[in-house]
C-alpha cells in the first residue's frame, strides 16, 4: 500500500509485543504492497522482523502454513516466512485484518535490480526444491 493504515502505529506495536513477546525499539511503515501494509519491526534485542496487515485477503491461513510448511518441514530457508505467536499461531487479528509477522530477509527485490546469472541458476534450483516439497 502507499499509505498507511488508520490504525494507530501504538495499536500495532502493542499487538506485534503482545502477541509474540518482543519489544519494539522501532516500527516504521514501508510503502509497497498491492493487498498489504508493511512494517519493518526493530527490537531492543536488536532482531529485525516484517509485519504484514493484509486486506481483503482470502485462504490467508492455508497460504501462511503451507509456507511455514515449506520452510519447518522441508528446509526451504531463503523464504520469508511467517513467525509463530506465543500461542502457536501463524495469525493474528488487529482490526479486523488479518496480521502476521515474518522474518526479515534483507536485499533488493528483481524491480530494483535483474537477477544475474548466478541468482537466476540459485532461484531454478530453490523453485525445484519448493516443487519436490
Amino acid at each position: 500500500m502507499l499509505t498507511e493504515p488508520t490504525i494507530d502505529k501504538k495499536t500495532i506495536a502493542s499487538t506485534i509485543e503482545n502477541n509474540y513477546d518482543i519489544e519494539i525499539d522501532n516500527l516504521s511503515f514501508v510503502q509497497g504492497g498491492e493487498v498489504s501494509w508493511g512494517y519493518k519491526v526493530e527490537t531492543k534485542d536488536k532482531k529485525i522482523y516484517f509485519f504484514k496487515i493484509h486486506k481483503g485477503l482470502t485462504d490467508h491461513e492455508k497460504r501462511f502454513e503451507l509456507i511455514y510448511k515449506l520452510y519447518k518441514n522441508y528446509g526451504i530457508e531463503n523464504i520469508t516466512h511467517p513467525i509463530n505467536t506465543k500461542n502457536g499461531k501463524l495469525l493474528v487479528q488487529l482490526n479486523n485484518y488479518p496480521c502476521a509477522l515474518f522474518n526479515f530477509i534483507s536485499g533488493t527485490n528483481v524491480a530494483q535490480k535483474p537477477l544475474d546469472e548466478k541468482q537466476r541458476f540459485a532461484l531454478g534450483e530453490l523453485l525445484g526444491r519448493i516443487h519436490k516439497a
